[in-house]
């Protein structure tokens, strides 16, 4: 039996399997767990779908399912069970590119993997739990004092050796330091000697100004230049983004936001490309994921806005109506 506190829940690449990292008083400690999400259509053909979607492996029955939330309305549909972790929307433009495109219906096909996991488990992000053979809350989730998670925390900073005010990625990298400590000499050194840094201290948040928008990537790049193999999560990979940056109109507005930089097993915050860290900090950005269910490290870069959809999606998903 293991407690602790849920520090992160996301796609585990290399297995398909869902990674679940708790963060206990010694440390933290990494759960693979199974998981396999369904999907629903309602279509006017379900037997001729049906048909589509097994040719593929996938799993699929017809069966009357609720899909409004105020009329509590009920429908026949086609749930498909994928038989493995797939794109799901991948298999949606596919079935709407065959030629009936605007005859389907699709259900539960873009809610995010952590967010749905933890909400068919009954478990809430930075909630204390309990795992044993399955999972189980010791806390409520909106209780008004709760323990924080003993979270470390350390501050990200990276040197170029560029004397201009925007350096590049062809800028050789002169130093990095990772809270109190820093690594210098040759960007061999910096790089090794960065690795070492985290794998010492060890931290469970890492604080950037503008990691997700330069930082990251340019160590990225520098030790591809360098042959250095560099990780900044507890597992080794994702070297890349987890989302591309985009151009977005809202409220009036034209706005930007920088790619996505995670760090598997830790929370990288980047406080350039964070609304609500910059209102609440880090306690704000744990209660506002408490309260909507979505994953720690992926609040960090989403808007009020979108914790109260996730909300609204939970709720719909705990009383068993498709979403």
């Amino acid at each position: 039996m293991v407690k602790g506190w849920i520090l992160d829940v996301h796609a585990h690449r290399a297995t398909g399997r869902m990674a679940v990292w708790m963060r206990g008083s010694e440390g933290a400690t990494l759960f693979l767990e199974d998981f396999s999400p369904f999907f629903a259509v309602r279509t006017p053909s379900p037997l001729q779908l049906k048909e589509h979607f097994e040719s593929l492996g996938h799993r699929a029955t017809v069966e009357t399912m609720q899909t409004d939330l105020i009329t509590r309305e009920r429908a026949r549909v086609l749930k498909v069970a994928p038989a493995e972790r797939t794109n799901v929307m991948r298999q949606v433009t596919a079935v709407n590119s065959s030629g009936d495109f605007g005859t389907h219906e699709f259900f539960n096909v873009d809610i995010e993997a952590g967010q749905r996991w933890l909400c068919e488990h009954g478990l809430f992000p930075c909630g204390f739990a309990e795992r044993n053979r399955g999972w189980r809350m010791l806390e409520e989730r909106h209780t008004l004092e709760y323990e924080l998670p003993p979270l470390r925390m350390d501050e990200l900073q990276v040197f170029s050796s560029s004397d201009r005010i925007r350096p590049t990625l062809e800028d050789p990298l002169r130093e990095a330091r990772l809270g109190d400590d820093k690594a210098d000499g040759t960007e061999e050194d910096v790089l090794e000697g960065l690795m070492s840094l985290f794998k010492d201290r060890d931290p469970d948040v890492v604080m950037t100004d503008g990691g997700d928008a330069f930082h990251i990537p340019y160590l990225y790049a520098r030790a591809e230049v360098n042959g250095i193999p560099v990780s900044f999560g507890r597992v080794p990979g994702n070297r890349g983004p987890t989302s591309g940056r985009r151009t977005y109109f809202s409220y009036g507005r034209v706005l930007h936001r920088d790619a996505s930089y995670n760090m598997p097993g830790r929370i990288h915050v980047d406080r350039h490309n964070s609304f609500i860290h910059g209102a609440g900090g880090l306690f704000g950005l744990v209660d506002m994921s408490r309260i909507s269910g979505i994953p720690l490290q992926r609040q960090v870069r989403t808007s009020p806005g979108t914790a109260i959809s996730a909300m609204q999606v939970n709720y719909a998903l705990e009383r068993g109506f498709l979403v």
